[in-house]
């Protein structure tokens, strides 16, 4: 089951509540990772995340702020972390979209899957469109116990913050992520928030592994056919079937090849997706021929 199934399932009285007064309540909560959890699923998309519902001018303002107070309270400054944010983003698309008010219920699991980042702590809010500016946020936090324990904790050294826009109802979500560690911090923080250049990163990371990945797979079944194409070339004048074996193999490798690009010729995370996917069409033939040309050498 996906983080946001559970989560729909996991609203409690309290954030039901906090809907249907509409008033703008706040949830805190602190702890650490169980012995045993299932690694979270991220089932949202770039796009949900990087949409005109993500406000990156008040969360910087408000990571700006919250440094300003843990240093006036003998705190330091948090860094910002990849980590961090990605799950608070994660977390704050999630209620947003789907317009609920809830702790994230998988925070136990994400300490389990990362417990490089130790002990966590999670600060959600949400205002209404004409009042969600970062000094609001703040205000409401500080008034509550839990949450300002939360922003002045001194075991704190990464944060991710993140606000999203429902486009139902027009509420803005806000969440503050806190971890012991900053296991993954971004290295300028003047550009903390920059949604599409730090989730289109993560985005065109992931296509090269996934475009390495299939390189990997076509190497083993270019070497499979160079060695059966060998083999049929000692034998191709002896029937019409072996030389056609031979002929279609031949073509099949050749065709592959011309997908095997340099990484450093792809510049664009949509440019690898394409080649990726043409490479593994093009390795699934080449596979299936040298499979054919194979069982006709047996014969032989």
């Amino acid at each position: 089951m996906n983080i946001k199934s559970i989560a729909k399932k996991a609203l409690s009285t309290v954030a039901m509540s906090a809907l249907a007064l509409g008033i703008a309540t706040a949830g805190a909560s602190a702890g650490a990772a169980p012995a045993q959890a299932a690694k979270p699923v991220n089932d949202y998309t770039i796009a949900d995340r990087c949409g005109a519902s993500w406000d990156t001018k008040t969360a910087e303002q408000i990571l700006g702020q919250l440094n300003s107070y843990r240093k006036s309270k003998g705190a330091k400054p948090l860094k910002l972390d990849y980590l961090n944010l990605d799950w608070a983003s994660f977390w704050t698309t999630s209620m947003a979209r789907d317009d609920y008010f809830e702790h994230n219920p998988s925070n136990n699991a994400f300490g389990n899957a990362y417990p490089e980042v130790g002990m966590w702590g999670e600060n959600i809010a949400w205002r209404t469109s004409n009042n969600a500016s970062a000094s609001s946020f703040m205000k409401g936090w500080k008034k509550s116990p839990g949450h300002n324990k939360n922003m002045l904790n001194k075991k704190w050294k990464g944060v991710g913050i993140a606000l999203h826009k429902s486009s139902k109802t027009g509420r803005v979500y806000a969440t503050q992520f806190f971890t012991e560690n900053a296991s993954y911090p971004i290295p300028n923080q003047k550009k903390t928030q920059d949604c599409k250049n730090y989730f289109g990163k993560k985005a065109y990371d992931k296509a090269k592994k996934d475009y390495k990945s299939a390189q990997s797979a076509y190497k083993k079944a270019d070497k499979a056919a160079d060695s059966t194409i060998k083999k049929l070339s000692k034998q191709r004048g002896k029937s019409g079937k072996t030389y056609a074996a031979y002929k279609s193999l031949k073509k099949a490798e050749s065709s592959a090849k011309k997908y095997n690009k340099s990484i450093s010729k792809l510049k664009s995370k949509k440019t690898l997706d394409k080649q990726t996917k043409l490479l593994k069409s093009k390795t699934k033939d080449l596979k299936s021929k040298t499979s054919k040309a194979k069982k006709y050498i047996k014969k032989r």
